[in-house]
């Protein structure tokens, strides 16, 4: 997939944390899924294959929230970005820290997209990949678009925990997930268990006939690892009920879930105490898309949104 012969189908686009600061980073984005977008509609309509946009923050990140808000912020302006410029075959990915190095060998980048001023030379000199530069659109800088990350140089939160746990349907992949996954991933120093639901927890799914399979929703994890945290020590498990693992091992710190998920972590920790198990320490994760606990999260990003996209494709 190449656009004046430049081939953007695995990109990677590095931001400053300079461009963070003073909201360049959304111009820089938006360029990239421009680029990205016009080697998409040129792409055969049929075709399957998928252009991939990773997005990496030039700065060490150690604190939970302020991986979480760059996670909400990065994904939320690409999602809507795609949306009002009519992409829907890019596929978005946000790197951290130095997971990327462990890319080198086993993932291949097409191209490196930077701004003019982004110093990124000891980065580019590492990577035998064509490196291209975005002018920076200065029209189209908000002060909204301002990103301060309040990393301290306290105890960082990156493995914080020896075994974490994390579960969902993780159905037609969305950014929910992804920062979901991501943030057990950051959260993890040894080994994180994944809990991937199997048909007892589904039967009630709206659309359920388009959900996808337990084998293609656990490849869908294997693949996101695979680019977002490659080293990560992980186990994926079929759950078929509430606990899932935790129910029945010992040996977990934390268990990470959403807001919208947030009190089945009292009932799993009730059923741990049952069996004489420790405790488990609660990781919240905000909830993509918007929505509050009095509403049923109404407006949240959701899996039943792209199956109901795949039930009206299918009406005659």
């Amino acid at each position: 997939m190449k656009m004046k012969g430049i081939d953007y189908s695995n990109t990677l686009l590095l931001i400053s944390r300079k461009e963070l600061q003073d909201g360049s980073y959304a111009s820089l984005i938006t360029e990239a899924l421009k680029r990205l977008g016009a080697t998409d509609s040129n792409s055969d309509s049929n075709s399957s294959t998928e252009t991939k946009l990773s997005i990496l923050l030039l700065h060490n990140i150690n604190r939970f929230n302020s991986i979480q808000r760059l996670l909400l912020e990065f994904y939320d302006y690409s999602r809507a970005q795609k949306l009002k410029l009519g992409i829907s075959n890019v596929k978005v990915y946000v790197l951290y820290n130095e997971n990327y190095i462990h890319l080198k060998d086993s993932y291949k980048f097409t191209a490196i997209l930077k701004s003019v001023d982004c110093d990124a030379h000891s980065f580019e000199n590492k990577w035998d990949v064509p490196v291209y530069q975005i002018p920076i659109d200065a029209s189209s800088i908000h002060a909204d678009h301002k990103i301060e990350l309040v990393d301290d140089e306290g105890t960082s939160c990156e493995g914080r925990y020896k075994t974490v746990a994390v579960g969902g349907t993780f159905d037609h992949i969305h950014d929910g997930h992804k920062i979901l996954l991501t943030i057990s991933g950051f959260l993890t120093r040894d080994h994180l268990i994944v809990g991937v639901t199997g048909k007892e927890l589904l039967k009630n799914k709206k659309y359920a006939d388009f959900l996808e399979d337990f084998e293609t929703r656990s490849e869908s994890v294997h693949d996101f690892f695979n680019i977002v945290n490659p080293q990560l020590d992980y186990k994926i498990y079929e759950i078929n009920d509430v606990c899932g693992p935790t129910g029945t091992i010992d040996d977990i710190d934390a268990l990470v879930l959403s807001s919208e998920t947030v009190s089945g972590g009292e009932y799993v920790n009730n059923f741990r105490k049952e069996k004489g198990f420790r405790e488990l320490i609660i990781e919240e994760v905000d909830i993509v898309g918007g929505g509050t606990k009095e509403d049923g999260w109404k407006d949240k990003l959701s899996s039943t949104y792209y199956r109901k996209l795949e039930y009206e494709k299918s009406k005659p």
